[in-house]
């Protein structure tokens, strides 16, 4: 199953990766839009086009990084990484999506160059994978790799080996650290630490700068969490006590806080351009080794709801009556007991074809995952409703053109991976995403009004497990009522009315019934 391309790829597009004080996305924004970076007093002029990033992630370049030269502006020596890549070697950066004529003015700005004075031939980068562009600090512009199908490039130092080594500021190290605290928190801190040590030929005590990063994260949190229920997401790492669902963790404290125990409900939610994406999932046994300020999620979770590593989401706790709700619209009981595996799916309109007829399309692989066979049932569940419907192929032919279509301007506001931002998520595998599910608006009215985008939990139907064995009991239960028959004692009339013979009778009556029953339904589940 094809999945979503790019929806931003534009040949003007490029990725800039950054290594240095552009970490930090506050002060890449003074080089965009002009400002004053905070650690200098001197003030950046903005380019000429000053449209902002369309996304950023972060990003791993296989080159040294290393301290070098003396910067006025942050008196002292400022980032630059090795000219040739080492199979050994990795400099951690963030990446911003930026057009090419911003990225050029980037370079020109940087080498304190008039723009007009820069020219880049991508092409040729393309090729050699390195151009000289200027005589100046940051006159050698390299492609490091790509993300998502389009390039990266930085540039950096054309000879590391006659730049004078020499220690960064504590403004300049804290930009930097701040940078790596927002992009890189799913990394180790001793990872990070190490890094910075070595990359400053280990003048700096690494006690220091893991003291830094303690101190820059405190502010950094201060600064991010606008509110209690507000956390930094972190990638699950224990999973004890339920391995079928998708799961939450939190610290011990906010578990208290929040009133909730292992497998309560949660409300989950991220907003995207000023829409907020809200999912449930379950708590899992709450981890002592959970920060605070931190949310850990199952990496499926984060493609629901849109939302990358070291991204805030809101954790909230949900009332009793909508707990009991959903807990009571999942069937978690009964699931376990036939230990069905759930999906997340993400939803698409029907085709017309399928419009107000009571199917789902999901692709075959999914089959698969949920146990079933085309035309089973299946239950789509919502935090609001949930509904039962029978599941049929998603042939490959339909979703393709559905993708073509996503990608024009009439329907991009129903493509999710637009929406949703999903390329920042996925990282450089974009072809990943949740597995699609089409619907029709009447059963997405049945669920809550979910629209195009939205993420819906989906289930083996435990009512149609139980349903598709109940004729094996057809024939027993027809036996029986032959074998009782066969008891009654016809030879006095008067004791056919007996109490034991009415007895019988009714039994004998009731497996009649009960095998017609179990016929129809038989029938009937095989046609409707």
């Amino acid at each position: 199953m094809k999945s979503l391309p790019n929806p931003e790829y534009n040949p003007n597009l490029v990725w800039y990766a950054s290594y240095g004080s552009n970490l930090n996305y506050d002060r890449f924004l003074c080089y965009v839009k002009g400002g004053t970076p905070s650690g200098t007093e001197e003030y950046q002029e903005g380019m000429s086009d000053t449209t902002l990033p369309r996304m950023e992630s972060h990003f791993s370049i296989p080159h040294t990084l290393y301290f070098a030269m003396d910067a006025k502006r942050w008196q002292g020596g400022v980032a630059f990484i090795s000219e040739l890549p080492s199979p050994h070697s990795v400099s951690y950066s963030r990446i911003y999506l930026i057009r090419r004529s911003q990225f050029v003015e980037l370079v020109a700005k940087e080498n304190k160059v008039p723009p007009e004075t820069v020219s880049i031939d991508f092409e040729e980068l393309e090729q050699k994978k390195r151009l000289k562009v200027c005589d100046s600090w940051y006159g050698l512009v390299l492609r490091v790799g790509e993300f998502s199908g389009i390039p990266v490039y930085t540039f950096t130092k054309e000879t590391s080996d006659d730049a004078p080594r020499n220690s960064p500021s504590e403004a300049y190290l804290k930009t930097i650290i701040t940078g790596l605290i927002a992009c890189w928190s799913h990394e180790s801190r001793k990872v990070l630490v190490d890094y910075l040590h070595e990359a400053t030929k280990k003048t700096i005590p690494k006690e220091e700068i893991t003291n830094k990063f303690n101190l820059y994260e405190e502010e950094y949190v201060k600064k991010e969490r606008t509110t209690e229920n507000h956390f930094r997401v972190e990638p699950t790492q224990i999973r004890t006590g339920n391995k079928r669902e998708f799961i939450v963790q939190l610290s011990g404290t906010n578990c208290d806080r929040l009133q909730a125990k292992h497998f309560t409900p949660l409300l989950l939610s991220a907003s995207h351009r000023g829409e907020n994406r809200t999912i449930a999932a379950w708590l899992n046994t709450a981890d002592d080794s959970v920060d605070e300020h931190v949310v850990r999620l199952d990496q499926k979770l984060r493609h629901a709801l849109g939302a990358k590593i070291g991204d805030w989401i809101t954790v909230e706790d949900i009332d009793k009556e909508t707990r009991k709700k959903i807990k009571k619209n999942f069937n978690t009981f009964w699931e376990k007991v036939i230990r069905t595996q759930p999906e997340l799916m993400r939803v698409y309109w029907a085709d017309f074809e399928d419009m107000e007829i009571p199917v789902a399309r999901i692709p075959e692989s999914t089959f698969a995952v949920l146990g079933i066979e085309p035309g089973n049932f299946i239950s789509i569940q919502s935090t609001t409703g949930k509904t039962r419907i029978r599941a049929l192929p998603l042939d490959q032919d339909k979703w393709e053109k559905r993708l073509a279509l996503l990608q024009t301007n009439q329907y991009k506001n129903s493509n999710p991976r637009k929406s949703l931002s999903l390329d920042r998520v996925m990282g450089a595998d974009s072809g990943n995403d949740l597995p699609p599910i089409f619907i029709d608006l009447e059963t997405r009215k049945k669920i809550g009004n979910v629209i195009a985008g939205d993420c819906v939990r989906v289930v083996r139907d435990v009512r149609d497990v139980y349903l598709s064995k109940l004729h094996l009991t057809a024939l027993p239960g027809l036996f029986a009522a032959i074998g009782v028959a066969l008891s009654f004692d016809f030879k006095n009339v008067d004791q056919f009315l007996s109490f034991g013979n009415l007895v019988k009778g009714a039994i004998i009556l009731l497996g009649i019934i009960f095998t017609l029953y179990v016929l129809l339904v038989d029938v009937k589940r095989k046609i409707s």
